[in-house]
């Protein structure tokens, strides 16, 4: 046995105490396999036990009853610390429910919700939180940047200088293979960074929601900001590791600021929509199903870019593939861009049936985005609806 005082604290370690040790025992902390097993009251232990259903026998000494079930027992020290979280968790509900109970009437609490501040309060203070986490966490953050410095130069060595080819086939099949390449990297990349990220998210959010410590509206609305240090940080590197390497229409070896500066923003929109969709199908779902259905979708959206086939001769049937698709009108968008800049370019979106204009791509990624913002915060309101 081995004692250390705390202040007006005796903690000690033992192995296999007597039962006139025991009743001196305050709180008790028992361990299997290094797994915690029960931490807390001494005599909640026998409740503990019971939903076991290996009751402490009257006249026993809990100690060698307890020893004897852990090393014994047919429960494992998974099981074991899966049904001490349970129990954890049933005793918070209850005690919230007796608080609740008790103080009901006073002034402190609201009648429909705990609640003391504002919306804006909340918004705020959970902004700031997921900033400093974000800074704080710097192995995912050098992660990061290594991975989009890595798939940057992987896409700049395999499209290095066919901003400067002459031919009209080389052209159209680069150029094509190119912006399909960079609008689905931006946005599957977006997806990702956040499926992988939710649900740490969603296990903070089902701890501190269960409390009302905050509505579900202002977090979402702090995760939909936070986001965007993710999308300015990729949309820089990416965009200008990928303008520098394949030398598109430098004036001089000059970068053409304007034209860098609309790629740029494409690119920052693109990986942010990702994110967004991410939030929607990760907040929806589990992490297992959230892979499946991101898988799906992916399938839809490069089906209707509108690059393996053309809008005028698919069935009628599947032709609202392309309605749906963000990447056919990010396509559109940068292919034309694009296109404005070079005379030998200027065929290409007429080959690939590309007339929808800027001012209807523009407002069809805006009702796209708002729309799985929407279904976004519904899927978390009904996430948190179960706490």
């Amino acid at each position: 046995m081995k004692f250390i005082k705390i202040q007006n604290f005796l903690v000690c370690t033992i192995h296999q105490p007597s039962s006139e040790i025991f009743q001196y025992l305050d709180r008790l902390i028992l361990l299997k396999d290094g797994n915690l097993v029960y931490q807390g009251q001494t005599y909640y232990i026998e409740k503990y036990f019971e939903a076991l259903n290996k009751p402490i026998p009257s006249f026993c000494n809990p100690f060698d009853f307890v020893l004897e079930v852990l090393t014994n027992s047919s429960h494992t020290a998974k099981d074991l610390n899966d049904n001490y979280l349970k129990l954890c968790e049933e005793e918070v509900r209850d005690e919230r429910v007796k608080l609740h109970e008790e103080y009901k009437f006073k002034e402190i609490f609201n009648k429909d919700n705990l609640r003391q501040v504002n919306w804006f309060v909340e918004f705020n203070l959970l902004l700031k939180r997921t900033c400093i986490n974000y800074v704080r966490n710097k192995t995912l953050f050098v992660v990061k940047i290594l991975n989009i410095l890595f798939l940057s130069l992987v896409y700049g060595a395999f499209y290095f200088g066919i901003g400067r080819e002459d031919k009209q086939d080389r052209i159209f099949q680069n150029y094509v293979g190119f912006f399909f390449n960079n609008v689905s990297t931006s946005f599957q990349n977006g997806i990702f960074s956040v499926i992988f990220m939710l649900p740490l998210i969603k296990a903070v959010l089902k701890r501190e929601y269960s409390a009302k410590l905050y509505r579900i509206s202002s977090f979402y609305v702090s995760l939909v900001i936070s986001v965007l240090i993710n999308s300015i940080i990729f949309g820089i590197l990416f965009t200008l590791i990928l303008y520098l390497s394949t030398q598109f229409f430098f004036s001089d070896a000059v970068i053409n600021m304007e034209h860098f500066g609309l790629l740029f923003v494409m690119n920052l929109v693109d990986f942010t929509m990702g994110q967004y969709f991410g939030l929607f199908i990760g907040g929806s779902f589990d992490e297992e199903a959230s892979i499946v259905i991101t898988a799906i979708f992916f399938t839809f959206f490069m089906l209707g870019c509108g690059v393996f086939r053309g809008n005028s001769t698919i069935p009628s049937f599947i032709s609202w593939l392309f309605y749906i698709s963000p990447y056919k009108y990010f396509m559109e968008m940068e292919l034309k861009l694009f296109s404005d800049y070079s005379e030998i370019t200027k065929i290409i979106p007429k080959l690939l049936d590309f007339n929808y204009g800027y001012e209807l791509c523009i407002s069809a990624l805006s009702g796209f985005t708002l729309v799985v913002l929407i279904l976004g915060f519904i899927g978390l309101k009904f996430y948190t609806a179960k706490f």
